[in-house]
């Protein structure tokens, strides 16, 4: 039931005055909630609470050290996914505070399109290597990022563990029998 409910954005953002400063900090609050889709990050938003934060100090504050976050996540490689075309991403609409917006979206609907959003971002850093004898995929976890991880010269030159121990270094061994 609780999800069924509509998004309450009006009560976002108390703190700022109606007009350019509400505009201000709202256009700062769906920037980064764009950019927390993009490098995968949404839960890390919402622990921050930007949005809730009930004066202009806490709100840089919060506003600053996520902003870090994110720009150290760029820095260090992430993989970063276009969203801007694939759904609808603005997290506030209203004009001002205590002023429902046109979007009559749910909590539930919002949560469904995060949930997807982050299984894509998922998807897209998988790191998975084919062995090129029996053809069995590896899932492969490096430490780092996975721009870090070690890159093959081309489809196919992975040989596992397995073939290696059986000594089994043909390509298309199995296919060929």
């Amino acid at each position: 039931a609780k999800l069924d409910r509509r998004r309450p954005t009006e009560n976002y953002l108390c703190w700022a005055a109606p007009g350019n400063q509400y505009d201000r900090a709202k256009q700062k609050i769906n920037e980064l909630y764009v950019k927390s889709l993009q490098f995968g990050v949404v839960e890390k938003f919402y622990e921050k609470k930007i949005h809730l934060q009930r004066s202009k100090t806490r709100f840089d504050e919060h506003e600053k050290t996520f902003r870090r976050f994110l720009a150290n996540r760029e820095k260090s490689g992430a993989i970063r996914l276009d969203v801007t075309e694939s759904m609808d991403i603005q997290f506030m609409d209203n004009p001002n505070h205590g002023v429902i917006g046109r979007s009559r979206e749910t909590r539930r609907s919002r949560r469904t399109k995060e949930e997807l959003n982050k299984f894509e971002y998922k998807m897209r850093t998988l790191q998975v290597t084919t062995c090129c004898v029996c053809r069995e995929n590896k899932l492969i976890f490096p430490k780092g990022v996975a721009k870090d991880m070690p890159t093959l010269n081309s489809v196919g030159d992975h040989i596992c563990d397995i073939c290696k121990k059986n000594k089994c270094q043909e390509n298309n061994k199995y296919l060929k029998e």
